[in-house]
């Protein structure tokens, strides 16, 4: 990606306010073949299905499933040319765990049913784990919790299709980056918020890993937003953020996490074939 080159400062903070007001709906970008929109359960749960037919090359199915990270990168995936259709079934504030919260009920049983009548050939299974944290982790009651939610979902997604990609989690910034972005900017300063990363894995992390899982694939974003324990929220590049607040990204986040997706999708097509 480059930037035109009349782009100015005023520029910067234009596209910021769009990322503000577009909020974590980055997923909407999407031009869906089959689009709904809704609100659950008075309003507070907004949960999205799409359908794309992706490529007239790809030759493999997919499902999203997930919150509002799931979201988020819809639009890297579903133009992925491995993939004839992708369909996309997310909801904010939702995690797709073992005891739903009773508001997400639904949802996920629209998921479990729309899994079985759709059998993909990949499913990315993608969530933030914003208020899951070491300290609670460190209670083995919360810890055995998580890996019963783990084995619930990775036992019955390997029963429906051929191969997972699901994330670790990645790390969260401690302000808001998008908000802070747009103060620096209007007072005429460079936006420089490389926060420092706990090195090695997180217990979440290991939790995952603990489980079986033969047809899982791993992502984790901090290898592409991390350097030498140290994570930018701001494209090095077009120096624009890449996140909108303290861990979802932008569609300047999504894009430049393409290759990610990309590689590892092609793993999964070569353990498919």
């Amino acid at each position: 990606m480059e930037l035109p080159p009349q782009w100015t400062q005023q520029n910067d903070i234009e596209f910021a306010h769009y990322i503000k007001r577009s909020h974590v709906f980055v997923g909407n970008v999407t031009k869906c073949d089959i689009e709904k929109h809704y609100f659950v359960n008075a309003g507070n749960i907004y949960t999205h299905y799409c359908e794309v037919e992706s490529s007239l090359t790809g030759n493999l199915t997919a499902m999203v499933i997930g919150n509002s990270y799931a979201h988020n990168v819809l639009p890297v995936i579903s133009s992925n040319q491995l993939l004839k259709k992708v369909t996309s079934f997310t909801a904010f504030g939702c995690l797709y765990v073992k005891q739903p919260k009773r508001n997400c009920e639904g949802y996920q049983n629209a998921v479990n049913e729309a899994v079985k009548r759709i059998k993909p050939d990949i499913i990315y299974f993608i969530q933030g784990y914003v208020k899951i944290t070491n300290s609670k982790l460190r209670q083995k009651a919360v810890s055995e919790i998580w890996a019963e939610n783990f084995k619930f979902a990775f036992d019955f997604f390997q029963q429906h299709s051929s191969v997972i990609i699901t994330n670790h989690q990645h790390f969260r910034f401690r302000i808001p980056i998008n908000a802070e972005y747009l103060r620096l900017k209007y007072f005429g300063y460079e936006a420089n918020m490389n926060a420092r990363k706990v090195p090695g894995r997180t217990t979440l992390d290991k939790i995952q890993l603990n489980v079986s899982c033969s047809k899982c694939l791993w992502i984790n974003y901090n290898d592409f937003f991390c350097r030498n324990d140290y994570c930018t929220p701001i494209d090095p590049f077009l120096r624009l953020p890449m996140f909108l607040d303290e861990d979802h990204i932008t569609i300047i986040g999504a894009r430049r996490a393409q290759d990610i997706f990309e590689n590892i999708t092609k793993k999964a097509s070569d353990k498919i074939i």
